[in-house]
């Protein structure tokens, strides 16, 4: 074999881990910054009630952004472990990629009481079904801002949480945004794509077992496992902004755990807040939060554009928006 021969098979062994590692997932931290020594003692104090303060360097928000890879839940434990408790919600831009990986944070999310947040379909583009008259969303198109200042991270037919990013979403102790797809993993998705047929379905069967018993240990529905059972790995299942609000909020143990120890709001309490906080989203732009308030703010927006494109022609596609 030549050196030339040595060399050619260097360059391509480097250029394939190159290009796997700007495939992965990018977790990007939100911090708190040095502000959060300099603020005000009495504000800090009962921010802080325990007296322990993040450092600077904290991440009070991760970003969660392209595909999972072998590895990645690994990197997402270092960085779990450098900011509990203070990190208290992960944010999904994601594809999908490796389940094992994705359960791996998930369950992390979980043990550390964090939240979750997927994009918002509210700002995609309306769709009229040709079937039956119905005005929705495009499925699939979403939008995503960052917690910090609320800057926009993505907005377009690509800014989704889909697949194994949908594991991850389903761990959240608050879950919120709408924009989710569900179908079967593949093959290439697992750790043993590269193994005899037989032994490969013996193992994917106990995959699907195992993502079942996870999805419930996760206070997932049962028809949401189905839907995700049901679904080949070479379609996508978007789930309508009702099945999404349906799971949205805490599963059923958190919020019976919270309501316990910090005792649950009277309806009339949560109409009354409700009240207030409309108005305050609806003038304030606050489509971005993740509260009953902004959800019935975002409801409503989406009626008013509705009406106004009622009278177009069936099947008909608005406002394309960015990829």
């Amino acid at each position: 074999m030549t050196v030339k021969w040595h060399i050619r098979c260097f360059l391509a062994f480097a250029l394939a881990l190159l290009s796997a590692e700007s495939l992965a997932a990018d977790i990007i931290c939100d911090a708190y910054g040095p502000g959060v020594t300099r603020a005000d003692p009495a504000r800090v104090a009962k921010l802080y009630p325990s007296g322990r303060l993040p450092s600077p360097d904290s991440c009070r928000n991760i970003l969660l952004k392209g595909t999972i890879l072998p590895g990645d839940g690994d990197k997402f434990a270092k960085i779990l472990r450098q900011s509990h408790p203070f990190l208290y919600s992960v944010s999904l831009w994601s594809p999908g990629g490796s389940v094992e990986d994705a359960i791996k944070i998930g369950r992390l999310i979980r043990k550390g009481l964090i939240e979750t947040e997927a994009p918002w379909r509210h700002n995609a583009p309306l769709y009229i079904d040709p079937a039956t008259g119905s005005v929705d969303h495009q499925p699939g198109w979403g939008d995503l801002a960052s917690n910090l200042g609320r800057t926009p991270v993505c907005m377009g037919r690509k800014c989704h949480c889909a697949s194994a990013c949908f594991l991850i979403w389903a761990a959240g102790v608050e879950r919120t945004g709408s924009v989710l797809g569900l179908h079967r993993p593949t093959i290439e998705a697992t750790a043993f794509a590269k193994m005899p047929p037989d032994r490969a379905g013996v193992l994917y069967r106990q995959l699907l077992s195992e993502i079942g018993r996870y999805l419930a240990e996760m206070e997932v529905p049962r028809q949401f496992i189905e839907i995700m059972t049901n679904t080949s790995s070479k379609d996508v299942r978007w789930l309508t902004y009702e099945e999404a609000e349906s799971i949205e909020e805490r599963p059923p143990s958190i919020a019976e755990w919270v309501a316990s120890s910090c005792g649950a709001m009277t309806k009339s309490e949560k109409d009354t807040m409700l009240k207030i906080t409309v108005g305050h989203c609806l003038s304030e732009e606050c489509f971005a939060a993740g509260s009953d308030a902004a959800r019935a703010a975002r409801r409503k927006a989406t009626s008013d554009r509705a009406l106004r494109i009622g009278q177009s022609s069936k099947g008909t596609r608005w406002d394309q928006g960015s990829e």
